[in-house]
């Protein structure tokens, strides 16, 4: 599965730590809700 940059820093970090803190900062439209959605199903995986 090819993902951004983004996406795979924030699962890489998810993996690395027991507790995370994820802010997401962007304007309108811009994908935000669709990138915690895909790092949620990462982690639950």
């Amino acid at each position: 599965m090819n993902r951004s940059p983004l996406e795979e820093l924030c699962c890489q970090e998810i993996w690395h730590s027991f507790s995370f803190l994820i802010r997401i900062k962007a304007p309108a439209r811009m994908g935000k809700t669709s990138l915690l959605r895909r790092i949620i199903a990462q982690a639950e995986n």
